[in-house]
C-alpha cells in the first residue's frame, strides 16, 4: 500500500519521530490537585534552630526566629506597620520549648510544638507560667 508512495512513508516516519521526541510535557494537570506534603525537617530530631513561623491576630503579626540559643519575636502591628521585637532565650525538649525573655519584665513562656504530620502544617501554641494562653498559634514556615 505504502509502496511506491515514498513522500508518504517520509512524512509519517517524521511524525513518528516528533512525538516520539517531544514526549509527554512536565505539566501533570492532574497531579495539580495532589496534596501538599509538609517537605520541612523534622524538628524532633533536629531542634528548633534554623526554624521561621508565623501567625497573625487582628492586631499584629508574629514571626518568631530561631537561632541556636535565642529565638526573636518580631511583631508588626497590622495597622500601623509598626515594628517591636522582643528577643528569648531557649531550650528545647521536643514537643516543648521553655522562652526566658532577656528583658526581666517579660513572662516566660511555655511553647508545645506539634510536628511530624505530612499533610499539616508543624504547629507551635504558648503558654504562660500560669499555664494560661498566651499569644496564639504560629505555623511553621522555614
Amino acid at each position: 500500500m505504502i509502496k511506491g508512495k515514498p513522500f508518504l512513508l517520509i512524512a509519517l516516519s517524521l511524525i513518528i519521530g516528533v512525538l516520539i521526541l517531544t514526549g509527554c510535557n512536565d505539566d501533570n494537570l492532574l497531579g495539580g490537585t495532589s496534596p501538599k506534603y509538609n517537605m520541612l525537617f523534622p524538628i524532633e530530631t533536629y531542634g528548633l534552630y534554623m526554624t521561621q513561623w508565623n501567625g497573625s491576630n487582628t492586631s499584629f503579626e508574629l514571626e518568631i526566629v530561631f537561632d541556636r540559643t535565642t529565638c526573636l519575636f518580631n511583631y508588626t502591628e497590622t495597622s500601623t506597620g509598626k515594628k517591636h521585637t522582643d528577643t528569648y532565650e531557649y531550650t528545647y525538649s521536643h514537643p516543648v520549648a521553655t522562652l526566658i525573655p532577656i528583658d526581666q519584665s517579660k513572662s516566660i513562656l511555655k511553647a508545645t510544638t506539634i510536628s511530624g504530620r505530612i499533610l499539616k502544617d508543624d504547629e507551635m501554641s504558648f503558654v504562660d507560667q500560669k499555664n494560661n494562653p498566651a499569644l496564639f498559634k504560629v505555623i511553621r514556615k522555614k
